[in-house]
């Protein structure tokens, strides 16, 4: 880890949790470019901006900074508008992601937004994106298991029908129980002026251990994540926590992934010690998994090279993770594009093969067109095994028996009282 990462670490502490000011801070400009990646620079730069030891550092910044403000007040008032529609509609829908996780934060309008994601009932899609196109909003023609994208010159609308990340087999039927009080749980946006119905705690917490879980084992993730866990989880009390989650998450095998991002949050964010989250031998994971984050950033913003390992990691954690070999993995993921594009191929399995090569030769052409990314098989090949023994000890979607007992916690409060290690 870099000075400028620790530091960077050490600034969002004190913006998220209030902890001291980091002292003498130097290399400003490499702070910032490494929030910027990471999706984090608008929290960075107002905590940088209100020192008047450190404001001309940051100068060049300060557009970049503004932009990101003004977009997120953009995108609060198209949640604004989203509520107006369903609400005359009378249409059920509730915020997933980006604006729900902002209300946790000390202040929702430096949580830097992307664009409006909601999730509304399969019955509603057609009336939804009526509405939207009536609106002056455009369908994106494109394939994609989770959600359809409306878009306008301004925003772009992720209207789900399916939450991001959910599992395949017996995990993913019992997490579709849970969501089906998604609506009835919902609630009014708790912070500020703003008009939208955001999930219960319960249903928000889950839908950030999945939406994390899809996008650490694709593509990769950035602090931006880590701190919308860090925040949503600190809002609610160990046994509160514990008596809302513990079960549920043991049951589809999300509850050490949720020890583990804790545990993250305390040793790197500076959040408080949790006695249920504790793992044995959490130095070297843990290490792993920051390193794992700063070399990614945002969305994999950092290292192309990532969304290509997808394919021999896992299917985005939905089958777990080191459950089959390389080659079955990279198999299963082509199969699993195939079907997405050719319907027809999940009952005439003979299309599988097919689709291989024409899909195939497509992206070959396309990085022949410069229109995709390069494959560097040494590198990709690395790339993947070093992420697979990570992420395998994240145990995603492995059920825990039911007498699991909790493990000790002294270690780990003794090193949440650490600075943030490298």
């Amino acid at each position: 880890m870099t000075p400028s990462q620790k530091n960077l670490l050490s600034l969002l502490s004190h913006a998220l949790f209030r902890h001291a000011m980091p002292e003498n801070i130097t290399g400003l400009d490499s702070i910032m470019a490494e929030a910027d990646v990471q999706g984090v620079l608008l929290m960075v730069y107002h905590a940088l901006a209100r020192n008047s030891l450190y404001r001309s550092g940051i100068e060049k910044w300060k557009n970049p900074a503004h932009r990101l403000a003004a977009n997120n007040i953009r995108i609060f008032q198209y949640h604004e508008l989203l509520h107006e529609w369903m609400t005359k509609a009378r249409i059920p829908y509730v915020i997933l992601k980006g604006a729900a996780s902002a209300e946790y934060y000390p202040d929702p309008y430096l949580r830097e937004m992307g664009d409006v994601d909601f999730l509304v009932e399969d019955k509603q899609l057609a009336t939804v994106g009526r509405i939207l196109e009536t609106q002056g909003f455009t369908r994106l023609n494109e394939k994609n298991p989770q959600h359809i994208v409306y878009l306008n010159p301004i925003v772009f609308f992720e209207m789900h029908f399916q939450l991001p990340g959910m599992p395949d087999g017996s995990p993913g039927r019992m997490i579709d129980s849970y969501l089906e009080d998604i609506y009835t749980q919902s609630r009014p946006y708790g912070k500020g002026e703003t008009d939208m119905i955001v999930p219960s705690p319960f249903h928000h917490g889950l839908i950030l251990l999945l939406h994390t879980s899809h996008h650490l084992t694709g593509e990769g993730i950035g602090l931006r994540h880590l701190c919308d866990w860090a925040v949503f989880e600190n809002s609610l009390g160990e046994e509160e926590f514990t008596a809302i989650f513990e079960k549920k998450l043991k049951d589809v095998g999300l509850w050490e992934f949720a020890k583990i991002l804790t545990m993250l949050s305390c040793f790197y964010l500076g959040a408080p010690p949790r006695k249920w989250a504790s793992v044995s031998e959490p130095g070297i994971l843990l290490q792993s998994l920051i390193q794992d984050m700063l070399a990614s950033g945002n969305f994999g913003i950092k290292d192309a090279e990532r969304s290509n390992q997808t394919y021999i990691i896992s299917s985005r954690g939905k089958n777990g993770v080191g459950n089959t070999n390389i080659l079955q993995q990279f198999f299963s993921s082509i199969n699993r594009i195939v079907t997405l594009k050719w319907p027809a191929s999940h009952k005439y399995r003979l299309l599988l093969p097919i689709g291989w090569l024409y899909f195939g030769l497509g992206y070959l052409v396309n990085i022949l067109k410069g229109k995709r990314q390069k494959i560097h098989p040494g590198k990709m090949l690395a790339g993947a095994i070093h992420r697979r023994k990570i992420y395998a000890q994240l145990r995603l979607f492995q059920a825990e028996a039911p007498d699991n007992e909790q493990r000790p916690d002294l270690a780990v409060k003794r090193a949440c009282r650490k600075e943030p290690r490298s």
